[in-house]
């Protein structure tokens, strides 16, 4: 594998997942990427529909003089963007259009002494929608850092938490270029049951209405990553694809496959051990008997 920068110059982080598969096969998480519509847009559908799209302004204090803790409100605050995202839904509908309207992380922001803004972008599949990789852009809170900004947009998107332990397992392999963005691509390898895991909390989320950046994700084969084929309807899009067959990846997904046949030979062989070992002691607990048995023959 060729050397990469050691740090990145990028405004953007993305992430590889490795699945290692039950089956000895290593797979990749991706999700079906949304377009949105959100409070900053001035095209003809979002001033028509101009009364549902999010600048909500939340006061620090409630009803009775207390703080109001800002993580608190935005829980609270679940049905209300829940109930725009339908609203939104229903006059797509009116136009034809029978996609779900999902809703993404609420962005929280001070503005003045008393006030917070919410920015909510509301997100639905289109037909151009395709399958792509977990990414995003540098937000204040991340510090500057692009390993935290992409921890964050796992979380946000796909409800990967990385945990302190685990973050030096969060390999940073070089820049690409998504979206005509420079971008630091990092890689995580995950098991299958932690992916079964994480899918159930995403429709869990999403069935509430609340989502991120993807509308559905999956665990695809690595090797099938550049047959094209449609899944579910749409295609994997051109740009990772275009990052899957970069020599950087190919490595890492050659050290995961090899890492994960190493783990499963080891498991083979305690199984085999336990196996030899059960029949072992069932030689030995049938010859006793035998041995009993004779003795108590010659008593009679």
């Amino acid at each position: 594998m060729a050397a990469v920068a050691a740090s990145s110059s990028a405004d953007n982080a993305g992430a590889i997942i490795f699945i290692k598969g039950d089956d000895g096969n290593i797979y990749i998480l991706i999700g079906l990427e949304t377009k949105y519509i959100s409070d900053d847009m001035t095209s003809v559908f979002s001033r028509n529909i101009k009364d549902d799209l999010e600048v909500m302004k939340m006061p620090k204090k409630n009803a009775r003089g207390e703080d109001v803790d800002a993580t608190q409100s935005k829980i609270d605050s679940k049905k209300i963007f829940t109930d725009r995202a339908k609203r939104i839904q229903e006059y797509l509908k009116s136009k034809g259009d029978e996609r779900r309207v999902l809703y993404d992380t609420p962005k929280l922001i001070r503005e003045g002494e008393d006030y917070y803004i919410y920015k909510v972008n509301y997100r639905y599949v289109r037909e151009n929608s395709g399958w792509g990789i977990p990414k995003g852009g540098l937000e204040e809170s991340d510090g500057g850092s692009l390993k935290t900004c992409i921890i964050r947009e796992l979380d946000e998107e796909t409800k990967l938490f990385i945990s302190p332990t685990m973050r030096p397992n969060l390999k940073f392999i070089g820049d690409v270029t998504l979206s005509g963005k420079k971008t630091a691509l990092y890689t995580y390898t995950i098991r299958e049951k932690d992916f079964v895991k994480l899918k159930e909390m995403f429709i869990e989320r999403k069935n509430e209405r609340h989502s991120g950046e993807f509308a559905d994700m999956i665990m695809y084969e690595y090797d099938k990553i550049g047959s094209r084929e449609l899944i579910d309807g749409f295609k994997i899009n051109g740009r990772t694809l275009a990052i899957m067959d970069t020599a950087s990846v190919k490595a890492e997904a050659d050290r995961v496959k090899a890492e994960a046949d190493r783990v499963k030979a080891e498991a083979d062989r305690v199984k085999r051990e336990i196996s030899e070992g059960k029949k072992r002691k069932t030689r030995s607990n049938r010859g006793k008997k035998r041995k009993s048995f004779s003795r108590r023959v010659r008593r009679i």
